[in-house]
């Protein structure tokens, strides 16, 4: 073999050997975040009770209606390095329109947002946003011609405060606000404003793992 071939040979060696070298410490490299960052990764679950507000939150109009504003449910997620993660949601609502003879309603929303916060000692301010599925159900009497059920796709935003009282467990103070993207329609009856929005606070325990 000539010596100019000989080089364009090596030369040939000497990239392909190049190119895997760079693949495999690009997927150590992958490796290792991804490693290090489960490393310090936090899980935390946090069960709620909240109070609902808004115009939509309150009675249609029927009579003897009451309002009933009160809403439970938990979350779940995981934080990474502390300062960034996933929280998935759900809350459910009952008589979300009101309580009244003959009127059955309630409002679940099962939501997926990102988490921001940034630790001061004790104290954890966050903010977080999401998109996930508000589900709506109004009924009045026992005739299902008078059920209304819509499902839409719904957006929150809000933030609150985690506060430790030991190394595991805190408290959670939160403020959120959701909002369906389509419009809800109740039969029989008309909504201030047909994309159904309203206001949460809740107060709740919050578990780190």
């Amino acid at each position: 073999m000539k010596p100019s071939a000989i080089a364009v040979e090596l030369r040939r060696h000497d990239g392909r050997a190049t190119r895997r070298v760079l693949a495999i410490g690009s997927l150590a490299l992958a490796l290792g975040l991804v490693a290090a960052a489960s490393a310090r990764a936090q899980y935390f679950v946090s069960p709620f009770v909240g109070y609902n507000f808004g115009t939509e939150a309150a009675c249609l109009n029927v009579l003897n209606c009451a309002d009933r504003r009160v809403n439970v449910g938990a979350s779940g997620g995981r934080l990474f390095f502390g300062t960034v993660g996933v929280e998935e949601e759900v809350s459910y609502t009952k008589d979300f329109f009101g309580a009244a003879t003959n009127l059955s309603s309630h409002v679940l929303t099962a939501m997926t947002s990102a988490v921001v916060t940034r630790p001061v000692g004790r104290w954890h301010p966050y903010a977080v946003a999401g998109i996930g599925l508000m589900k709506t159900h109004v009924q009045f009497t026992q005739a299902t011609f008078y059920a209304t059920d819509a499902s839409s796709l719904a957006w929150d935003l809000g933030g609150g405060m985690n506060v430790d009282f030991g190394r595991r467990w805190g408290v959670r103070a939160d403020a959120r606000y959701f909002r369906s993207f389509k419009e809800v329609t109740v039969t029989g009856f008309t909504l201030s404003d047909p994309k159904l929005g309203f206001g949460r606070a809740s107060i709740g325990l919050n578990v780190r793992f």
